[in-house]
This record gives structure tokens, C-alpha cells and sequence, in this order.
């Protein structure tokens, strides 16, 4: 029998009766069991346990977080730090030519700050394929924990970009990504928030307050705080969690007036003040805990919790026990403390069991084709890591494991966390022990491929994570393998492949006239004028491994280009695109861009688009050339490709390939 009472996890249990909180994600999850007793001089035992939203029974969790690799980060974490205020940075890739690399993140993760992922280059993640999509994610998160020797749980989306209205699909991508990637936590709560993607209560967020990037504006942050303390109720409904950011632009002057300001809001008794790792971790453990009262053992309890290696850190969970004042309570034998709360209400934090540790060190193997066979842990000199890959009777992956440490290797755990192409995307596989001099193979995961044309491009970038005690102390190794490099030859000429880009211009000197011109059927593409930006252009292989086929490609990588690019980052350009199509049958086209469209011509004729959708064309071969104005929005200095919807009402429509 089981009763769910109180969004608060409220848990009537009493003796002869067990009342269950479960998810259905919980069945899917690892957790592991402890054992509480609550002991009590009273004849009759009846008491209620309540899961508390929020450690240690407080009303916030009062937290930061920055972006991006910022040399600022560190007059930031040094400004929180001196009032007691905890955040987390959420860095790209492990980049010392940039000063932001390993020295960097582990001064970050210091004094109770942590790190987040951020991807690892940057990009609109709506703009790639699926298969890149989880390598941007993934690969942050091995690079940024491998620097640290410390678990990531928490990702901030580039640009805040996870949707893309005209391509719903990439958020469905992104989501799936994430969860693959062992995220459960992200910092933009209308991701989270009715998210049809996600798991059902798997992701925690919070309520983001802006003090300011660059102009710390006390009055509107006032205002904004006040307006969440003031109505609890309301915004505990997104998550129990007020977060400081975005950027760390703040020159010292402003840093001066951030400290002044947040001074008000440290050493609150109702704030606990955390990183986004530990409150990642809690409300994980808060939504996902279940407590099961052994019937024939009275003032007994089973606890089961996912696993810190799931959770991304061991803080312990709080519970209130309401009912007479216990006189003992331990969990697993270990006695703990009972805080009186008054009215018969006692609070206890439940720490993790020792084999829960967090790992110690995290080291990284890279497999390539050369190795695959053997390769040993720099971290862990004696572990040795094989990655073994067969497709029968279906596609599975293994990995074998060999001691030669000297050393006993227990309680091995190991995650296989694989590409969107592959489904299932996670498998969990466990080992007690590998004694010295021992081998192991773990798995295998058993997973299909999806053959459709979004999942056929990028690198199929394959992980294991292995988790596991040497000679009792906690450690992490990733093993990671690029895998095959995506199909170039699709078979099917798709519209980034099909499409020729010039640009950007300034829109005063479009030369329409000349791009009319050349929208004949057959016509040369020819330079309009004599600039680096006057020449066509069209995707290549990189762009082809890393880019979604819906969107013609806007960056050139030639280094002329690129110069030229430059001076319309985020200011006012044009870009032009050409392709050849061909219709089957007599049908009008729908033409829709993200970016606005302001001249068609087909054919060498100049086109009208009434609701975005051209006359009848008829059967056959067909040129378009367009303009869409970026309205100061794109960047030149790294990929940033235009979506484009191209679609018919008669028949079918296919593309030539760009030559």
C-alpha cells in the first residue's frame, strides 16, 4: 500500500504499515540501500519521516553561477568566497593558451565553489547534428572532471540556446544528450520546466537573479530577490534554489558595489548557501529516495538513494522524524544526531555509507585505432582498459578490464554512455572485485543504430565510464573512442550540401542585380565583387561532421574570409545562398528561414513571397537565390548556419549537389 501525501515527500510510516515514494526513473537508477532504526522509549512507536526539499531543513538554496572561460572568474570566486557565498563555473574546453585550462578550473573548484559544463567549443547547440550534439556535451564534462578530479552534474546551455522554433526536433536532441551525458541538473529553468524530453523529475533548477554582467544594479536585484522571498510558495514551484550570474564581466569597481550588495544576503540562518553541484545532488536525492518500513522489525526503515556516483556528490540527505523524541537514531549502525525542531519534530541528516566516497582522482584514456586492445591509466599505473566492439547477434560494447596494480580493485561500476545514433543510449554494468593480475569484461550493451539521415553525420564519439576503489581509496577513469567518423556520402543530397553562401555584406552595398542574374537555371556563380566576402563558398567535410543538414553554413575557414568576416560580428549584414532543386510535380514552394528573408529570385526572375511561400513553379530544374538580412545577430568568427525550410505542396522536391 502506498499514500503520497504532501509535495514536500512527506512519508506516513508506522508500525505494521508501509507507505513507498517512488518515480518511475527510480527503477532505472542506481541507488544503493542503507538501514535506519529510530528507537524510542515510548510503548507506542508511530512517527512520521519527511524528506526536506532542501538541506538541513532550510528555506533556500542560495547559489551562483558563471559562464564561459572567463580570467574574471577568479575575482569573482575570490568576491564570494570573503562573504561566505558559494558558486559554480561553468567552463568550455581545457584551453592554457587561453590561461584556462587545468590550473584554472582547480582554482575554481576550491573553497566550496565548483565546476559546471558549458559545452566544449561554444556553439548553438540547436545548429548541430545529433551525434555532435552529445560529443560537445560529453567531452566538456570528461575534460573539466579529468582537470579537477571532481564530478560535474550541473550544464549551462551556450548563448542559453536549446530550442530552435522552426526545428523543435533539436531540443529533443539536446535533452537526450544531456541525460546520456550523466546531467541532471541545468541552470535555465524553462528547460527544465515542462520538458516532454526529460525524464519525469530527473533535472533541478533554480530562479536566476541578475545583480549584473558588467553594471551591478542593486535595485533590480533588491527587487527581484524580494519579489521570490515574498511569495515561496510560488517559486519553489520551479525549483528550492536562488541563483546568482550570468557573466562575470565586472571590472573591480563593480565588484566593490556586487560585495557591498550581497553583504545583505550572507549569513542568512534560512539560506544554505552551496554550490550547484551540492544542490544538483540533493534535490536528486530528495525526488528520488525511497523509504520502506520493514514490517516485522518496528522503528525500521530501508533507504534507498541513488548513488553518489550518479548524484555527483555525497552530501547527505535531511529528513524530519515527527513524533516522540527518539532515543537513538543510526543508520547502518552509525548513531546520529537528532535536532530538536520543536513540536515534536526532529531533524537528521543521513550520510552516505563509505563505499559511497567521492572519487578521489579522474583520469582520462583516449582509444584510438592503434589501441584499442590495451591501454593503461596514467592516474593509475597497473589498470589496463580494452574496449572490445562486436556486431553480433547484435551491436554490443564491452570493455575489459585488467589488474596489475598489486592492489585489490573493488566495487567496480561501469556506465556506458553512448552517441544518439546508438539506442539505448546508457548501460550500467557492475563487479564486485578484480583481484591483482586478474582480468574482467564487463557488459556487453546490447544497442541499435538509427538509420535516420540526422543520425548518420558526426563523430560517433563512444564513452565508459568506470568507477571503483583501489586499495580502498575512490577513483574514476573515462575511456573515450571517436569511433567511425560519420557517413559523408549520405546518399542524399541534403540543403546545407546543396547550398552556396556569400557574404556577409553591408546591406548598402548588395548588389541584387548581379545575384538575379545568376538565379538562372545553369548560370555560372560568379564573385560580385572583388572581396574576400564577393565569392561563393559552400560546406566542407568539418562542417559535414559537426552541422545539422537542415542549415546552410555561414563561416568560411579561410583566413582571408575570416578577417574580413570579422567586422560584421553582430552588426548589421546580408548573406546570400544559391541552390539548384528540382520538383516532380507543379507545386509553389515555402521558403522559411530563422533569419529574415528579403529577396528571392528563381530562375532569373525576381520573386514575391506571400506568407512565405512563392507561386507555382513548375516540374523540373529550378535555381533560388535569397538574401536573409542577420539583423546584427550572427557572428563570422565560428559556425553559426542559417536554418532553412524548404518544402512543396505537390510531390517531392529534391537538391542538387553543391559543385
Amino acid at each position: 500500500m502506498c499514500n503520497f501525501l504532501t509535495r514536500r515527500y512527506l512519508l506516513g510510516l508506522m508500525m505494521g504499515f508501509v507507505c513507498l515514494f517512488a518515480s518511475m526513473l527510480h527503477a532505472q537508477m542506481p541507488t544503493v540501500d542503507q538501514t535506519l532504526v529510530i528507537q524510542s522509549d515510548s510503548t507506542t512507536l508511530a512517527e512520521q519521516i519527511e524528506i526536506l526539499p532542501v538541506f538541513n531543513g532550510k528555506a533556500w538554496a542560495f547559489t551562483a553561477r558563471w559562464d564561459d572561460n572567463n580570467a574574471n572568474h577568479l575575482n569573482m570566486q575570490k568576491a564570494m568566497v570573503e562573504l561566505g557565498l558559494k558558486g559554480t563555473f561553468y567552463l568550455n574546453a581545457s584551453d592554457d593558451n587561453r590561461k584556462a585550462g587545468a590550473d584554472f578550473a582547480r582554482q575554481l573548484s576550491k573553497d566550496g565553489c565548483s565546476v559546471g559544463g558549458h559545452t566544449t567549443h561554444h556553439y548553438w547547440l540547436t545548429t548541430l547534428n545529433p551525434n555532435a550534439i552529445f560529443r560537445e556535451i560529453m567531452l566538456n564534462r570528461i575534460a573539466r572532471e579529468d582537470d579537477t578530479d571532481k564530478p560535474i552534474n550541473s550544464f549551462a546551455f551556450p548563448y542559453g540556446n536549446y530550442k530552435a522554433w522552426l526545428d523543435p526536433i533539436a531540443s529533443q536532441y539536446i535533452s537526450d544528450a544531456l541525460v546520456r551525458s550523466g546531467y541532471h541538473h541545468n541552470v535555465y529553468s524553462s528547460f527544465v520546466k515542462n520538458n516532454p524530453h526529460l525524464p519525469d523529475g530527473l533535472f533541478s533548477t533554480g530562479n536566476q537573479v541578475v545583480p549584473g554582467d558588467r553594471k551591478i544594479n542593486a535595485e533590480k536585484f533588491r527587487t527581484a530577490i524580494k519579489r521570490i522571498l515574498d511569495d515561496p510558495a510560488r517559486f519553489h514551484q520551479t525549483d528550492y534554489a536562488i541563483s546568482l550570474g550570468v557573466h562575470s564581466w565586472q571590472n573591480a569597481a563593480e565588484l566593490v558595489k556586487f560585495k557591498e550588495l550581497l553583504k545583505d544576503y550572507a549569513g542568512r540562518d534560512d539560506f544554505w548557501y552551496c554550490n550547484q553541484t551540492e544542490f544538483a545532488a540533493y534535490r536528486l536525492q530528495a525526488k528520488h529516495t525511497q523509504i520502506k518500513a520493514v514490517e516485522s522489525r518496528p522503528g525500521t526503515y530501508t533507504i534507498s538513494r541513488p548513488t553518489s556516483v550518479v548524484a555527483g556528490n555525497d552530501i547527505p540527505l535531511s529528513i524530519v522524524i515527527t513524533g516522540k523524541k527518539p532515543s537513538a537514531v543510526t543508520l547502518d549502525g552509525q548513531t546520529l544526531q537528532a535536532i530538536a525542531l520543536g513540536e515534536g519534530r526532529w531533524l537528521v541528516n543521513l550520510p552516505y555509507p563509505d563505499s559511497e566516497a567521492l572519487p578521489e582522482k579522474i583520469d582520462w584514456v583516449q582509444f584510438d585505432k592503434t589501441n584499442q586492445l590495451s591501454v593503461e591509466s596514467e592516474e593509475f599505473a597497473g589498470l589496463h582498459f580494452g574496449s572490445e566492439f562486436s556486431k553480433m547477434p547484435r551491436q554490443n560494447r564491452s570493455v575489459k578490464i585488467r589488474n596489475n596494480t598489486g592492489k585489490e580493485m573493488a566495487d567496480v561500476r561501469v556506465i556506458f554512455r553512448m552517441p544518439l545514433v546508438c539506442e539505448p543510449g546508457i548501460g550500467y554494468f557492475n563487479a564486485e572485485n578484480i583481484p591483482n593480475n586478474t582480468s574482467r569484461t564487463l557488459g556487453p550493451l546490447l544497442y541499435n543504430r538509427n538509420p535516420e539521415l540526422a543520425f548518420v553525420e558526426g563523430s560517433e564519439f563512444k564513452v565508459t565510464q568506470v568507477d571503483f576503489k583501489l586499495d580502498g581509496k575512490p577513483g574514476r577513469v573515462y575511456l573515450t573512442e571517436d569511433g567511425n567518423p560519420g557517413h559523408l556520402n549520405l546518399g542524399q543530397v541534403t540543403l546545407r550540401d546543396a547550398t552556396h553562401v556569400l557574404g556577409p555584406i553591408a546591406p548598402e552595398q548588395l548588389d541584387w542585380e548581379a545575384l538575379v542574374a545568376q538565379s538562372a537555371v545553369g548560370a555560372t556563380r560568379v564573385a560580385i565583387n572583388d572581396t574576400p566576402l564577393g565569392k561563393w563558398f559552400k560546406a566542407d567535410d568539418e562542417d559535414r561532421q559537426l552541422l545539422s543538414h537542415k542549415r546552410f553554413v555561414q563561416y568560411n575557414r579561410d583566413p582571408e574570409w575570416k578577417k574580413a568576416a570579422g567586422k560584421f560580428n553582430r552588426k548589421p549584414a546580408l548573406l546570400a545562398a544559391s541552390l539548384d532543386v528540382n520538383l516532380k510535380e507543379d507545386s509553389p514552394l515555402t521558403l522559411r528561414a530563422d533569419s529574415d528573408i528579403t529577396h528571392v529570385a528563381i530562375d532569373g526572375e525576381v520573386v514575391t513571397l506571400t506568407k512565405y511561400v512563392t507561386p507555382v513553379l513548375k516540374a523540373g530544374k529550378h535555381r533560388i537565390v535569397l538574401v536573409v538580412d542577420t539583423k546584427g545577430r550572427k557572428v563570422f568568427y565560428k559556425p553559426y548556419p542559417v536554418l532553412l525550410v524548404l518544402k512543396v505542396s505537390n510531390g517531392e522536391v529534391t537538391l542538387a549537389k553543391a559543385n
